[in-house]
């Protein structure tokens, strides 16, 4: 079974640390929470304790255990217990669908999978952005190893569609369209997306051939 620590540390290496970036539609973020999606996080009280002391270096990973643990809760209860990631067999499955859950959110991350379950697998999948017993079912009969490969080159495919990337599979764009309802060519697709692909490095350097 997958097991949350190893979710928790690919992510962390991807989000860094405090960040205040003009034109991030999430506003000031640390370790990837951002305040205007989170505004209730506990963790920003500890944030704004230091800002009163003193200010907080881009990037800078603030060292404070209490923050530290309210990070990982915050992943745990917001991205790993929703795709029932302790219920997937293979940890790269778990790792490649929680991550792009962070950036897109639960319901568009799960049904690119149910997509992928459907569409190249065969095996008729709800598509309803929930990881319920049929989809965490079906997500452990396949073929681990090849869903990670298909899996990571959609998520390649969805950032490189958000980014009016001219090199991305164009069939798929009414796929993307159809299931997460969002359109290329945004000015904030366009400002993110080398991030976003950056972030994908470590995901396509585990990619196995078949």
């Amino acid at each position: 079974m997958a097991v949350f620590e190893s979710f928790l540390s690919v992510v962390l290496a991807a989000e860094g640390g405090y960040a205040n970036v003009t034109g991030d539609l999430g506003g000031e973020t640390y370790r990837g929470i951002s305040r205007r999606w989170h505004p209730n996080w506990q963790g920003w009280v500890n944030i704004d304790a230091i800002k009163r002391q003193r200010p907080i270096r881009h990037n800078e990973i603030i060292k404070d255990s209490n923050l530290d643990q309210l990070v990982s809760s915050f992943y745990r209860n917001n991205f790993w217990v929703p795709i029932r990631g302790s219920q997937i067999l293979d940890q790269d499955v778990a790792n490649v669908i929680a991550d792009h859950a962070v950036g897109v959110g639960i319901d568009d991350a799960v049904k690119l999978a149910q997509w992928l379950l459907t569409e190249k697998f065969k095996i008729d999948t709800k598509i309803d952005g929930v990881i319920g017993p049929i989809t965490l079912a079906n997500l452990n009969r396949v073929n681990p190893r090849k869903f990670f490969n298909e899996y990571t080159d959609l998520r390649v495919d969805y950032y490189k569609y958000r980014g009016n990337d001219l090199t991305r599979d164009i069939k798929l764009d009414s796929v993307f369209k159809r299931l997460t309802g969002n359109n290329p060519s945004t000015s904030q697709g366009e400002l993110f997306l080398k991030g976003w692909l950056f972030r994908m490095e470590k995901f396509i350097k585990k990619k196995v051939k078949l």
